[in-house]
């Protein structure tokens, strides 16, 4: 028997892979002209992006490569796409939100500690009693 299940539902997974290899490169292609009709009306005018668009752009052209950008001739130049994405990694690494200015605090236990230690060895060489 030609028609075995194991036959068919090979078949049937490579025709919808096709499909829908198809499908994609139809909406590449019309992204493409898409992209190429919007940089005709700009006619070298810039465009301004939010630093959100920058994020998503840039994240979504470092997961493509350059390669694959040149050949999708985006608005924004391959170049421009990965240093935002740069950018974006290089901000994600400041760690600004813990930072404090200044020098930390000494834990509250060796500062009680300290304090005690002078308190009974007064022979040390803090002359300051009135702190303790």
């Amino acid at each position: 028997m030609f028609w075995k299940p194991r036959n068919f539902l090979a078949l049937l997974i490579a025709s919808m892979a096709c499909w829908l290899e198809r499908q994609g490169a139809s909406q590449i292609e019309y992204l493409k002209s898409e992209n190429r009709v919007l940089r005709l009306r700009l006619a070298g005018r810039r465009i301004l992006f939010s630093d959100a668009e920058r994020r998503t752009l840039g994240a979504l052209a470092k997961e493509i490569g350059t390669r694959a950008l040149r050949e999708l001739d985006p608005i924004v130049s391959p170049a421009t796409l990965l240093r935002w994405h740069r950018e974006l990694v290089a901000q994600k690494w400041t760690f600004l939100e813990r930072r404090r200015p200044g020098r930390p605090r000494t834990p509250v236990d060796i500062e009680q500690l300290v304090v005690r230690m002078a308190r009974q060895n007064p022979n040390w060489g803090y002359t300051r009693s009135t702190a303790l």
